[in-house]
C-alpha cells in the first residue's frame, strides 16, 4: 500500500503545504510507504523548508494498492479523477472556510460527489470538523478522522528581547493600523518586527527572540502561527481565527474580538507590561507551554497518522469500515 499526498506547486511559504510534507515524513517513519506529489508541475518540490519526504515516482496509481490524499481546495476535480481511475481517496480539510472552493474546471456537483464518495475526510481541528458536518451532511461521522497538527520540535525560546512580532500577510490594513497605534504607546526600548517572506529557520529565530506575538489569524482551520509563537516563548495577543479556539486560552493567549483595534492595543500594552515584569519565566506559563507541546507534538500527530494508515490498509484489503478516531481528538 502507498499513501500519496497531492498538492499545488506553490514556491512561497504556505503552512498547509508544509503539513502535507510532514504527514509523508511521519508516515514513512512508522514504516508506511508514502509520497508527496505535485501533479500540476512535474519535478516541483518545495524548497522554503527542509523535508525528507520523497516525491511520487510517477508510476500509475494502483486502485488495489494506493490511496490518494487530496487537499480540500482540489476535492472537486481530483476527486472526480480518482473516481474515474477507480482509486480510493481521502480529502484533507485544513481550513473549513475553504471547503466550498472549486477550481475552474470543477462544478458544485463534482464537489458534493467528491465528499460523498471519499473513503475518509481528514480534519485538522474541531472547527474544520464542524464545517465538514455543516457543508457536507452526506459524510457520515465515522469517515471524519481527526488529525492533530504537528508543531515543529525545534521551536523554543531564545535570547529574548523587547520585541513584538506579527505576520501581516492576511490582514495588512489591521496590521498597519495596530502598528500605527502601538508606535505612539509602546514603552521605550520596545520594537515591532513584521515577519514576511522568511524561511522556516528565519521565522523560528524571530519568534524565539521576541516576547509578544500579535495574532492576526482570520478564518483559519487551525492557525499555526499563534501556536508556534507560544511554543517559542511569547505571550500571544489577538484573534483566534476561529480554528484556534480549541487552544486560545490564558495565560499564554489573550483573545481579542475581531477588528477591535482599541482592545487589541490595550491587551498588547498589558502583555508588554507583564513581560517587563518577568512573566515569561513564571511557572504557570512554563506549564501551559509544556502541555501544548505534548498535545500538539510529533508523537500525538504520529499516533493519528498510524491509525489512519491502518484504517486505509484495512479498507484496501476489504476489511470492516473505518471507525472514528476519538483517541486523536
Amino acid at each position: 500500500m502507498a499513501i500519496v499526498y497531492i498538492g499545488p506547486s506553490v514556491p512561497v511559504p504556505i503552512g498547509g503545504i508544509k503539513v502535507l510534507y510532514r504527514h509523508v515524513e511521519l508516515l514513512r517513519s512508522v514504516g508506511v510507504e508514502a509520497y508527496m506529489w505535485h501533479p500540476d508541475s512535474t519535478g516541483f518540490r518545495c524548497t522554503w523548508f527542509e523535508s525528507s519526504a520523497p516525491m511520487w515516482p510517477g508510476r500509475g496509481l494502483d486502485p488495489e494498492q494506493d490511496l490518494v490524499v487530496i487537499p480540500e481546495v482540489w476535492a472537486a476535480t481530483e476527486g472526480r479523477q480518482c473516481r474515474q481511475l477507480g482509486v480510493r481517496y481521502a480529502i484533507f480539510v485544513q481550513n473549513g472556510f475553504g471547503i466550498r472552493h472549486i477550481r475552474a474546471e470543477g462544478t458544485v456537483e463534482d464537489l458534493r460527489a467528491a465528499y460523498a464518495h471519499a473513503s475518509f475526510v481528514l480534519s485538522i481541528s474541531e472547527s474544520t470538523t464542524q464545517m465538514i458536518r455543516a457543508a457536507h451532511r452526506e459524510v457520515p461521522d465515522e469517515k471524519i478522522l481527526r488529525m492533530l497538527p504537528h508543531v515543529s520540535d525545534t521551536l523554543a525560546p531564545r535570547a529574548k528581547g523587547r520585541r513584538i512580532t506579527f505576520m501581516p500577510r492576511k490582514m495588512h490594513l489591521q496590521a498597519e493600523l495596530l502598528a500605527y497605534c502601538l508606535e505612539q504607546a509602546l514603552p521605550r526600548g520596545w520594537t515591532m518586527v513584521p515577519i514576511e517572506d522568511r524561511s522556516e529557520l528565519e521565522v523560528e529565530e524571530l519568534l524565539g527572540g521576541s516576547s509578544v506575538f500579535l495574532s492576526l489569524s482570520d478564518l483559519e482551520g487551525f492557525g499555526l502561527p499563534p501556536m508556534e509563537a507560544a511554543l517559542s516563548g511569547n505571550l500571544v495577543v489577538g484573534y483566534n481565527g476561529v480554528g484556534g479556539r480549541e487552544y486560545f486560552d490564558r495565560p499564554l493567549f489573550r483573545a481579542v474580538e475581531h477588528a477591535d483595534i482599541p482592545a487589541f492595543l490595550r491587551e498588547t500594552l498589558r502583555a508588554v507590561e507583564e513581560v517587563d515584569g518577568g512573566v515569561l519565566e513564571s511557572r504557570e506559563l512554563v506549564e501551559h507551554t509544556e502541555a501544548l507541546r505534548r498535545r500538539y507534538g510529533r508523537d500525538a500527530e504520529r499516533a493519528c497518522l498510524q491509525r489512519f494508515a491502518q484504517q486505509a490498509a484495512d479498507l484496501l484489503a476489504g476489511t470492516p469500515a473505518p471507525q472514528p478516531m476519538a483517541a486523536c481528538a
